[in-house]
């Protein structure tokens, strides 16, 4: 039997469907890709611990295992989302291409609104009355935005050179198949 481009041959494969590794650290091409994707997820992670130590000193109807357990998940849950991304790094179709441009242009949208919209620097606005909050966005619109850019350069930074890169890709996988077909 041949070999999956994971490395495991399909008779030994408990069901046909095998996860590709993400990585292959034998090879040195998208290292850049992957620095970045790992960079984007490093800053997403350490977001989750600051506020881990935001909200160390409010009070929850949860025990601290319950609280644990959720942040572990959410941790889980942003390592994995990524999963597909660098996956399709290694595969040179043009299908796969598109399906991972239009998810990282999903992320950087939901990215932008989540940031923009949402007053997540604040610790105690989960306190505050509806009219409160709305008053308080207007006072604070241009110093929030001031400083969710400058809070989240380098994540806007790594993930605008994963869509771009995506992008080319795309781009360049689908002249080559035009080319090919069109001869």
């Amino acid at each position: 039997m041949p070999d999956t481009p994971g490395g495991v041959s399909l008779s030994n494969a408990v069901s046909p469907v095998v996860l590709l590794s993400p990585i292959d650290s034998n090879k040195k091409i998208n290292r850049y890709e992957s620095a970045a994707i790992f960079g984007i997820l490093t800053f997403e992670i350490l977001k989750v611990f600051d506020e881990v130590l935001l909200t160390i000193n409010e009070t929850s109807a949860d025990g601290v295992l319950v609280k644990f357990g959720k942040r572990i998940f959410v941790v889980i849950v942003q390592g994995s989302r990524y999963y597909p991304v660098l996956v399709s790094l290694r595969l040179q179709n043009t299908f796969i291409r598109f399906l991972a441009f239009t998810y990282v242009i999903g992320i950087l949208a939901y990215t932008v609104y989540r940031e923009s919209v949402c007053l997540d620097f604040m610790p105690n606005v989960a306190n505050l009355q509806e009219r409160n909050i709305a008053q308080l966005r207007i006072q604070l619109s241009a110093r929030s935005i001031i400083y969710g850019l400058f809070a989240n350069t380098p994540y806007f930074a790594l993930l605008s050179y994963i869509v771009g890169e995506f992008g080319i890709r795309l781009m360049l996988d689908s002249c080559r198949g035009y080319q090919q077909d069109h001869g």
